[in-house]
């Protein structure tokens, strides 16, 4: 199951996760 509203990145040995909800100025609930 697939995350909508999260990315996640890696360079090299960092992992970044980000948020991506505009809708709602990036708020979790």
């Amino acid at each position: 199951m697939p995350f909508e509203n999260i990315i996640l990145e890696k360079k090299d040995e960092i992992g970044i996760i980000k948020i991506n909800r505009p809708s709602v100025l990036n708020a979790l609930n």
